[in-house]
């Protein structure tokens, strides 16, 4: 996208969204009943507050450059 484009229109940067079927292989996480209910997306954001803020981090940063518009799943 060039620069004039990204400053017009707003870009919506998802957060984590992990979990049920899509873990990723450096996450241990404990099989569950039921996943699609269970530790994913925003829960996890939320109990890993370090990793979460690195997200938050870089979404700001991209900030600086233009609308942004952050989603949480």
């Amino acid at each position: 996208m060039g620069g004039a484009a990204w400053r017009a229109s707003p870009v919506t940067i998802r957060t984590l969204d992990v979990g049920a079927d899509k873990y990723p292989a450096y996450m241990q996480v404990p099989r569950e009943d039921n996943p699609y209910l269970g530790w994913r997306s925003i829960r996890i954001s939320l109990e890993m507050p370090e990793f979460f803020k690195v997200q938050l981090r870089a979404i700001l940063r991209a900030a600086a450059l233009g609308r942004v518009r952050i989603m949480f799943p």
